[in-house]
Formats: C-alpha cells, structure tokens, sequence
C-alpha cells in the first residue's frame, strides 16, 4: 500500500485519486465493484461505482464514453491472436483503453507468423511481459472453462461467453446416437 501511495504521489496525485468506474447492474458485478472499492481506498483511490443494465454498460465500453470500467471479457478459444490482438494491438478490436506499442504490434505480427511453436511462445512471452510492464488494463481474474459433451447431446452450441446454453432450453439427448 505504501508503494502504491508513493506511485500516486509520483503521478502527481499525492492528495489521492477520484475515479468513477462502470458496472454492469447484477450481484457478481456489484459485490466485485464494491470489493475493489475497499481495497483500492486503503491505496488512496478513491471509487464511484456506477451501475447500468448489462446492454447500456456495454455499450459505454465499446463507445469508450467511461472513466474507468469493469467489465468480464471472455474469448472462445485461448489464442494470442484472438487475446492479444484484439485487446493490446494498436486499434484491436476490445482495445478499450486504446492502448498502443509499437514493441507489441511488431511482436505481435512476428509471433503471428512464426512456423515454430517454441519461437511464438517466446514472442507470446515478451509481449505479455510488455503489456504487464505497460499496464493498460488490470486483469483481476482469469477462468477457464472446459465444455466437454456426448454425441448424443443435440442441439447444443458451443461459442464465446458464460452464457451460451445456460438454459438447456433446446438441448436434447438422443438415445440411439453413437
């Protein structure tokens, strides 16, 4: 906490930081936001959370109209070209906080063209290491989730998000299938 205060003071915000930061309405997000409320004041940041309905808070974040934001970010696949591209490269397409590196974009297109699997891990590497250096989103959490299924199961689609198939409204097992 006390680095954390001597950084602030650093950035010339000494007497503190005010930050207003959006939230999707819903239990997880409002717990989560009023969590890291507590524990970014005993650092000197001080937090306004404001909630929106989940369609209004994510329209703010691709409108890139917020101060600060919490928001889950999910990816179908665990691949630094849908991760890393579309999150830290210059203008990617979830690049909220507009961050750019000329060092990650040339990387980034180094390990995108990379025929070795160990030389595009170290290219991986690197440009996690810029981004954690560089800092232009926190990341609090990260989950996998591994979504393995029958061949009987019909009408099932796997996709992107928490939410795909939550309801298992259309989801059926077929008994004969092999």
């Amino acid at each position: 906490l006390a680095r954390a205060r001597r950084l602030l003071a650093a950035a010339g915000y000494a007497q503190g930081l005010k930050v207003r930061m959006t939230v999707s309405s819903g239990t997880m997000s409002q717990e989560t936001a009023f969590l890291l409320k507590g524990q970014l004041a005993e650092a000197g940041i001080e937090v306004e959370p404001l909630f929106y309905g989940e369609a209004q808070a994510q329209d703010m974040v691709q409108r890139i109209a917020f101060q600060s934001a919490m928001l889950p970010v999910g990816a179908p696949v665990a691949d630094p070209d849908y991760l890393l591209g579309r999150r830290y490269v210059t203008g990617g397409a979830e690049n909220y906080s507009k961050y750019s590196s000329t060092t990650v974009d040339e990387l980034f297109l180094r390990q995108g063209a990379a025929l070795s699997t160990a030389t595009r891990r170290a290219l991986v590497a690197q440009i996690e290491q810029r981004v954690m250096e560089d800092a232009p989103a926190v990341v609090l959490w990260w989950q996998d989730m591994v979504v393995a299924r029958s061949g009987k199961v019909r009408n099932f689609h796997l996709g992107p998000g928490q939410s795909t198939n939550l309801s298992f409204r259309d989801v059926w097992l077929e008994a004969s299938a092999p």
